[in-house]
């Protein structure tokens, strides 16, 4: 059994005027199911994980158009944003993640839960991601590393 839409309720999105949508601030979840084709518990999920602001009216739950919206920002890449920002790395100076998981004999998940949880930033250069010595050094300095 799958919690999937109806065919015949995501059909419904063709019968709603785009005009009608635009003016509305709020969407129930059922109309936000059949905007996206997608499962009334996909959309609870992404209220749970706060990727929707939502407005409680009794026993109803309304989405706001705006975190809908936020949903489609495309996201820039770091890289983009230090460069714009004059920020400027010495890559001698800089651990890749694997290079850094070696020095630190840490795992790739305990690494990328430290770089999250101490927000140490990261930068993407072609296929590659690196973060600085000094950073890393500050948080792992305790982990025996060459």
């Amino acid at each position: 059994m799958t919690n999937d839409v109806p065919e015949e309720v995501s059909e419904g999105i063709r019968s709603y005027d785009l005009e009608v949508l635009q003016k509305q601030d709020f969407f129930t979840v059922m109309q936000c199911c059949q905007i996206f084709g997608i499962s009334r518990r996909t959309i609870f999920r992404m209220i749970g994980r706060n990727d929707l602001d939502v407005v409680k009216l009794g026993r109803r739950t309304l989405v706001s158009k705006d975190s809908i919206s936020s949903l489609f920002v495309i996201q820039k890449t770091q890289t983009q944003d230090a460069v714009k920002n004059g920020i400027d790395f010495d890559l001698d100076e800089c651990y890749t993640i694997s290079q850094a998981q070696a020095a630190y004999n840490i795992s790739a998940g305990g690494l990328y839960f430290i770089i999250k949880k101490y927000g140490i930033q990261k930068y993407a250069s072609g296929n590659y991601s690196y973060v600085k010595k000094k950073d890393l050094d500050v948080y792992l300095k305790g982990i025996d590393h060459e």
